[in-house]
């Protein structure tokens, strides 16, 4: 009898965590993940006792797992694991004004070089050259974007062991909210990417820079010539296609207007003067 109580209760608890894990309803957690294999492709797997529920859709090459999760402190959050192409890049970044500071221990802190941003955030990293290379325009304005999202609610961002996990506090109870935190997350990948190829970096008016072929989100093709790059958020585009699509591509800027960088051509030595080298 004792024992038979005993699976009752464990079964009953079993039940109690798959409803809290796919929630209940038309606004449930289950059915929200479900759009988002419609919206992304991929597929849904169901939550348990011992699994998360979880969508994993491909993007570009990578692989993305968005999950629900929790963490002591903030409650339920949804997290986007994104795999990222080094592996020995260690970086966290979380609010100032946070409910639960990091459990693991603290890198060096890092400074971006925005005051603003630096009074708002804590970036901490192994390697300081490459902590502030990754916190490019284009990023810390993706990262505001993701805090501002549910109202501000907690925001952890780290990339560790070749993985970029964006961790957002709140529940989402509606498909815009989850869609919106996707769409964020993956351009704050395409932002942090660009800042790994050091030929891309946008300067101002006529100062040149060297440009090395990034991808168009609008035809995914390399851009070769012809590029342009949105003055709000930095996102390259060819010409053609930003004209054919009237806007930036990245979700939820809707800057119409473009500038075009200057390309650094290699120099010749007979352009030195009298010709010396």
């Amino acid at each position: 009898m004792e024992c038979f109580f005993g699976l009752l209760v464990f079964g009953v608890i079993a039940i109690l965590v798959n409803c809290i894990g796919l929630g209940v309803g038309p606004s449930s957690r289950s059915r929200l993940f479900q759009q988002l294999v419609r919206r992304f492709g991929g597929f849904y797997q169901r939550g348990g006792v011992f699994r998360r529920p979880s969508v994993r859709f491909r993007y570009g090459s990578a692989l993305v797992t968005i999950q629900a999760a929790s963490r002591h402190g903030v409650g339920r959050t949804t997290q986007a694991i994104i795999p990222w192409p080094d592996a020995t890049l260690d970086v966290l970044l979380e609010p100032r004004a946070g409910p639960s500071p990091s459990s693991r221990p603290r890198l060096p802190e890092v400074a971006s070089g925005d005051p603003a941003f630096d009074l708002k955030y804590v970036v901490s990293g192994a390697h300081e050259g490459d902590v502030k290379r990754l916190l490019s325009n284009g990023v810390r304005w993706q990262v505001n974007r993701l805090h501002q999202l549910l109202g501000g609610t907690s925001l952890r961002v780290s990339i560790r062991n070749a993985r970029l996990v964006i961790e957002k506090a709140g529940r989402m109870r509606r498909w815009e909210e989850l869609e919106q935190f996707v769409q964020l997350a993956l351009e704050f990948h395409d932002q942090a990417i660009l800042t790994r190829d050091e030929g891309i970096e946008f300067l101002a008016d006529n100062e040149a820079q060297l440009v090395e072929e990034p991808i168009c989100r609008i035809c995914g093709e390399p851009i070769v010539g012809d590029m342009v790059f949105c003055r709000r958020c930095r996102t390259p585009h060819h010409l053609d296609c930003w004209e054919y699509n009237g806007s930036c591509s990245t979700y939820g800027c809707r800057e119409t207007r473009y500038a075009v960088p200057t390309i650094a051509q290699p120099l010749d030595p007979s352009d030195t003067p009298n010709g010396d080298t």
